[in-house]
């Protein structure tokens, strides 16, 4: 009966045994006496093509060669510091290359407490090394944009007061001459409005885009901020000769949104308009009911867009037409704040567009 009691206890324990991670004991002279099933597949993903029972560890630590052995001497001083008695337990990390995967690996050494013996634990940590570095990238990503952000609000400040002081003397310039519109002035003051334009897109667009930022969400009458952004963009339009419509909604639409963030997505899209419609032409703005949502229309009969380039016309930056910018003084991010303003709210944007018959962009936003 104890015989086979022994005999049950030993079964149980080899079972126990082998579902542990890679695990070798070796004797007081670094011999690997024991090992697990995990052991043999170690092995094998590492090249161990031979029977290492019986095999000195440290000879295969201080032998090693190829591009994953730069840690075995690590590992053998490791291994005889705790053999010696000088540490309780050595731990390190060392990556391993698969045949088609390059896997990390956490060896742990300590002293068994028996004869000397030390036992080798050999755990992947690939999935944690994985995590670990993604958080890396992730924090370091993160601290490069808030750089790039307090960099360019710095800029912005620094350029805001020479701005603010060229416009100043213009203004005087032009009193000067009595009224009279210089035409050097106007480039001057053209200019100006210019780099003001840029200096607000890209505070804008850090602005959406910091991971920080909150929106102030509230009820109101989306028509009451049509009005406004339709009032604030109407004097340009005439100003290029171009028809500004404003379509007023049969009834008054409540969103839960952030009423400022929304103005700059809708101004976004109506600046866009202006821009690409030639004198003459006409961008209607107006908003429709939809099942559970809120949509938001800009339309124009402007130059339209191509379909291979629509995909890329919510990047930051990208421009359809780069001939055009000094035209236009755009600055390529319009549209890639309005994207991500949308996207803060749960909604999206759609374009459907044709070459010179104009473009159609739709702010899509849940209701209650």
């Amino acid at each position: 009966m104890a015989s086979q009691l022994r005999h049950f206890a030993e079964q149980q324990f080899d079972q126990v045994f082998d579902t542990l991670p890679t695990i070798c004991i070796l004797d007081h002279d670094g011999v690997i006496v024991e090992f697990n099933n995990s052991w043999d597949v170690f092995g094998q993903q590492n090249n161990l093509n031979q029977n290492t029972l019986g095999i000195n560890y440290l000879t295969l630590c201080d032998t090693a060669t190829g591009k994953d052995s730069d840690g075995a001497p690590q590992a053998a001083h490791g291994i005889r510091a705790v053999m010696a008695g000088d540490l309780p337990e050595f731990t390190m990390m060392y990556p391993c290359h698969a045949p088609h995967e390059k896997r990390w690996f956490q060896m742990r050494v300590r002293q068994l407490g028996v004869d000397g013996y030390i036992l080798i634990i050999h755990e992947n940590v690939t999935p944690l090394k994985i995590a670990e570095q993604q958080s890396y990238e992730l924090a370091l990503e993160r601290e490069k944009v808030n750089l790039l952000r307090h960099f360019v609000q710095n800029i912005s400040h620094d350029f805001r007061t020479p701005l603010t002081i060229i416009n100043l003397k213009i203004d005087l310039l032009n009193r000067r001459l009595r009224g009279s519109d210089d035409p050097e002035l106007s480039v001057i003051r053209e200019q100006v409005h210019r780099l003001e334009h840029t200096l607000n897109a890209l505070l804008t667009m850090f602005n959406v885009e910091n991971p920080n930022t909150r929106l102030m969400v509230m009820p109101f009458h989306v028509d009451t901020l049509l009005e406004k952004v339709y009032a604030a963009h109407r004097p340009h339009a005439q100003e290029k000769g171009v028809r500004l419509l404003y379509h007023t909604p049969p009834e008054r639409f409540v969103v839960d949104a952030d009423q400022d963030m929304l103005d700059v997505a809708i101004a976004r899209l109506l600046e866009n308009a202006i821009f690409y419609t030639p004198t003459g032409g006409t961008v209607s703005l107006h908003v429709q009911r939809m099942p559970e949502r809120l949509s938001i229309i800009v339309n124009d009969n402007g130059v339209g867009i191509p379909n291979d380039q629509i995909p890329y016309i919510f990047e930051h930056f990208y421009r359809v037409d780069e001939s055009r910018r000094s035209a236009t003084g755009g600055t390529g991010l319009g549209l890639a704040v309005a994207k991500k303003i949308m996207e803060l709210h749960g909604g999206h944007i759609h374009v459907r567009s044709r070459i010179n018959q104009g473009s159609t962009f739709t702010l899509s936003l849940p209701m209650r």
